[in-house]
Order: C-alpha cells, then structure tokens, then sequence
C-alpha cells in the first residue's frame, strides 16, 4: 500500500472518529463541518474530498455496518435455521446482537436520541425482519399484525438500547433469552405478575 493510500485512510478513519465523538458529545443535528474538521484537525477541501456533508457519511456509514451485519447474519443463521426448535426465534437474533455488542461504542453513540434517527428506524426494520420472517402461522392473532410487529420491535430496540447504554457483562446470549422470555411470556408476566 502506497504511502498516500495509508494517508488517506488514516484521514477518513480520524473524521469519522470525530464524527462520532461529537454526535455522542453535541447531537447529530448540531455537528457542523466547521466543527467537525476543526475538531479532526483536517482542513475542509480534505473533508468535502471523502465527503459531500455530514448526511453522506454517516450514510456510508450506516451502509457499511448494515453490510457487516448482513453479512454476520447470512452466516451465522443458515445452522439456526437447519436445527429449527421451538426457541428458534430466539437463536434468530442472537448473530445480531453478537455483531452489536462487539461494535457497542459505536451502536450505542447511534442508536441514541443524539443521532439523527435513522440508523434507529433501520435497525428496528431489520430487526421485524429477522424476527418475524419465515414464521408460520400459528392461529388467529388477537391483534392486527402491524400493530403487534411494532409493539415489539419497538421494545425489543428499547431493551438493547438499554444494554448497551448501561456497561454491564450481560452476554448477547442473555439479552436474546430476556428479549425471548418476555416476547413469549408478555411483560406482566417475565415481571413476575400472575392472573
């Protein structure tokens, strides 16, 4: 690799460093490029060469960690899906959140309300996917399946938004039973409360 190749590399690494530092500091919305290239210590013509603005990286960012996740998961989940069991929605996941625990830092700072949304709303789509994908039917449904999909999508985000926000050794293995365990048990319930 030739010397101005590593140079630029170290480059695009440092703004994008920088760019996650100041959406975990000041929130998406407040990053300017000024800032940005001030904090990274690049000039702006070096920053507009990688980069139309702020929304085109973290959109290439975003795409690149979606391929890395797809890329664990079509992996990871061709045996989940071989040796189907009863808890096989639970082994679905469990690649994901491997792949989010060992990228925390990053998975934390955007997924946070400081970020700009979108990661989240991808995220929340990939995990309806991966959850509710290939499952047949098992009855009739008490409530419309939109409705249900977005229930709990919406908290299985929240319980890993909360594992990665709080540092703790809960295994990705762990989150997948607790997300298992009140997805099948329903919340009153895993909270210990009887009819």
């Amino acid at each position: 690799m030739k010397k101005q190749d590593l140079r630029i590399i170290r480059t695009d690494r440092r703004i994008r460093e920088t760019f996650l530092q100041l959406i975990d500091e000041v929130g998406f919305d407040a990053v300017t490029i000024k800032l940005l290239t001030e904090r990274a210590e690049v000039n702006r013509g070096t920053f507009y060469h990688h980069y139309a603005d702020k929304y085109e990286l973290l959109d290439r960012m975003t795409n690149e960690i979606f391929e890395k996740i797809e890329a664990t998961f079509e992996r990871e989940i061709s045996f989940v899906l071989i040796n189907k069991t009863e808890d096989t929605p639970y082994r679905r996941i469990i690649p994901f959140l491997i792949f989010l625990y060992e990228n925390r830092t990053l998975m934390r700072i955007l997924l946070s309300p400081t970020s700009d949304g979108m990661f989240r709303k991808r995220v929340r789509d990939y995990m309806q996917q991966i959850l509710f994908s290939g499952l047949p039917e098992q009855g009739e449904r008490l409530v419309p399946e939109n409705y249900l999909i977005a229930y709990l999508s919406a908290a299985h985000l929240g319980v890993i938004e909360s594992w990665l926000s709080h540092p703790n050794e809960t295994s990705p293995e762990e989150i997948a039973r607790i997300i298992f365990t009140i997805s099948m048990e329903g919340p009153f319930r895993a909270a210990g409360f009887r009819r």
